[in-house]
């Protein structure tokens, strides 16, 4: 197995309507939806499969009753590992205005954080060569590093603000927006990318440890690496999109750390980089954000 994804799934409704047109008046609203298998694991799993990364295992919960849907559901060539629950639905998501604010109303699954045991993973899962994390519990995300520092192999957080800062300090990447990264640092805003992913940097503990900090349409998105007890930093402006180019905004996150990851833990031929490619991983994630906002799910 080489690259194992982690997070909880949803049900993504997304309903093609604009926030707005739900501010007044009372009734009915015509509001065309789809629903589709989200969630970080998901997202992540369809964007490397498209772009030719074979080997991908997926690890969530599921309801025991919902197991055959999912499985239904995953993209071609991903398999799952499937943490089982009791009876019941995996947690709604409704999103709103995809193509444009991309409101995003979600039930947190907590019900189902007790399935979240290392020793339940599927044994195909622990012999990854890079483990990439979402929003999974502490408890677990504690025992897949000490699993991944056991074997050697890579562990990266793309998880956002699930992590305190001495929780996320052992793991070799960590990706998070500008946001997520001023209360990790006790600041009310770091004054730029750059400084966040420095400042998260020195805080690791990995002699190799990479920090990236994306900055939305606004900043460039910075990708902090340590060097021994250097600090070297690597930046990629924001994409330039035409006017009108924007065809969904849901899961450009999960796009650009997933394919970030990939490429900076593993050649294109599945094997683990010695040394990390981390300028090519911020352009590979650049990309795939790219082709996701602009072509959505299947563009």
């Amino acid at each position: 197995m080489t690259l194992a994804l982690y997070s909880p799934s949803y049900w993504d409704v997304v309903v093609d309507v604009a926030p707005a047109a739900l501010a007044g008046g009372k009734g009915k609203h015509a509001a065309p939806s789809t629903v589709v298998l989200g969630g970080f694991a998901w997202n992540a799993a369809r964007v490397l499969a498209a772009a030719g990364r074979a080997d991908l295992r997926v690890v969530t919960v599921v309801p025991v009753d919902e197991d055959a849907r999912v499985r239904a559901a995953a993209p071609a060539g991903v398999a799952l590992a499937a943490l089982a629950a009791p009876p019941g639905w995996l947690p709604i998501t409704v999103v709103l205005d995809p193509g444009g604010a991309c409101r995003i109303l979600r039930d947190p699954g907590a019900a189902l954080d007790a399935a979240w045991r290392w020793e339940a993973v599927a044994t195909a899962a622990p012999a990854a060569a890079v483990h990439v994390l979402g929003r999974v519990p502490a408890g677990f995300a504690a025992a897949a590093l000490a699993a991944a520092r056991a074997t050697g192999a890579r562990i990266a957080w793309c998880g956002g603000a699930g992590l305190p800062l001495a929780a996320l300090a052992g793991f070799d990447v960590a990706c998070d927006t500008a946001a997520v990264a001023a209360p990790l640092l006790d600041a009310a805003a770091p004054a730029t990318t750059a400084d966040a992913a420095q400042a998260l940097a020195e805080r690791a503990t990995g002699a190799d440890a990479v920090r990236v900090v994306t900055g939305g349409a606004r900043q460039p998105t910075v990708a902090a690496v340590r060097r021994g007890t250097a600090i070297e930093l690597h930046a990629v402006e924001p994409a330039p999109l035409a006017p009108g180019a924007i065809v969904t905004l849901l899961g450009a996150g999960d796009a650009f750390a997933a394919a970030l990851v990939a490429t900076a833990c593993l050649t294109d031929a599945g094997a683990p980089r010695v040394d990390l490619d981390v300028a090519a991983g911020l352009r590979a994630g650049q990309r795939a954000a790219a082709r996701l906002i602009t072509g959505g799910r299947d563009g």
